[in-house]
């Protein structure tokens, strides 16, 4: 069987994809920032590690500023902030 998707429909899903994974990211800092989690994600340097997250929280950013319309965007990041 095969399944087309119209482009609309994959930028829809990337984007929908990306926001999850930068709020599971956001969560993940948090945790690694006021130590309720101890585990590292890319260094096992805290300070590196912190800073590794926030870097790649950025370029998420960058790809869903990209991708978003920019009041979609704006109202996505503004909500994402209340998880820090």
């Amino acid at each position: 069987m095969k399944v087309e998707i119209d482009v609309q429909a994959a930028e829809i899903i990337a984007v929908q994809y990306l926001k999850e994974q930068y709020t599971l990211l956001k969560s993940e800092l948090k945790s690694r920032c006021d130590g309720t989690e101890d585990y590292s994600i890319f260094h096992n340097d805290k300070e590196e590690d912190i800073a590794a997250i926030e870097g790649m929280l950025k370029s998420l950013e960058d790809v869903l500023s990209y991708n978003m319309f920019k009041g979609e965007y704006t109202s996505f990041i503004l909500e994402s902030q209340k998880l820090v």
